[in-house]
């Protein structure tokens, strides 16, 4: 969001608070004729960090590795669990170094390295010291207040805003393909919002809720949102 194109931690998905961006996903998904593509891109995106360690690279210090979901972790924990035990891959003791390939792959004109045959190599064991040199990952997440985000995503000037324009009206201003424009608020049910999830279908033709994360369209879907929520309740 805003000028830097700058990413923020969802504090819904995340924390289970209000989010004025998932606050306006919500809305816009009662518009039948609403942008499925604005939609999607207000949907919050699933990443995961790793502290790893880069066993090709002549600098073999830890690093931070951050992916999407669906594309890593999914896949990983996935070929962990195949067979009878479990692969505790990042346990210092009994753990083991993970490999893998990089598929070339496209969505929407953007190019990217989908991670495929993960495998799991036996290493030496990690002394407990090397904790001491790892990246302490919660304590480098910043947490933005619902009045920060708000004033990013509809463009809200703190320090020049006009004296003029009472909060009501602040509150009525969205942000909408890089243009500020008007907006009537609208309330949202949950009682209505959970009888249109019940008779949703997938725009990708899949399985409603059942398929949930678990097809390539899942990661850019306009109604993931509904999806998820209906795959939670089952």
């Amino acid at each position: 969001m805003g000028p830097n194109n700058d990413n923020y931690i969802c504090l819904s998905k995340t924390y289970g608070k209000a989010c004025p961006i998932c606050e306006e996903m919500q809305r816009l998904q009662q518009n039948e004729n609403a942008d499925d593509k604005l939609i999607a891109s207000l949907r919050p995106k699933r990443r995961v960090i790793y502290n790893v360690i880069d066993l090709l690279s002549e600098d073999q210090k830890i690093q931070i590795f951050e992916c999407s979901h669906f594309w890593f972790e999914k896949e990983l924990l996935e070929e962990a669990q195949t067979g009878e035990d479990t692969v505790i891959f990042a346990d210092l003791e009994e753990g083991a170094t993970i490999g893998f390939r990089g598929s070339p792959g496209s969505y929407e004109g953007s190019e990217y390295f989908q991670p495929k045959n993960f495998k799991f190599i036996e290493r030496e064991k990690y002394d407990e010291s090397i904790l001491e040199e790892a990246y302490s990952l919660d304590e480098f997440l910043v947490v933005p207040t619902y009045d920060e985000i708000k004033n990013v995503f509809y463009g809200i000037d703190v320090d020049a805003e006009d004296e003029s324009i009472s909060d009501e009206e602040n509150n009525d201003q969205v942000l909408t393909n890089s243009t500020i424009r008007k907006r009537k608020t609208v309330e949202i049910e949950e009682e209505t919002k959970n009888d249109k999830t019940n008779n949703e279908t997938c725009p990708h033709s899949h399985k409603f809720a059942y398929d949930c994360d678990t097809k390539p369209e899942c990661d850019d879907c306009a109604k993931w949102e509904l999806c998820d929520n209906a795959n939670g309740n089952m």
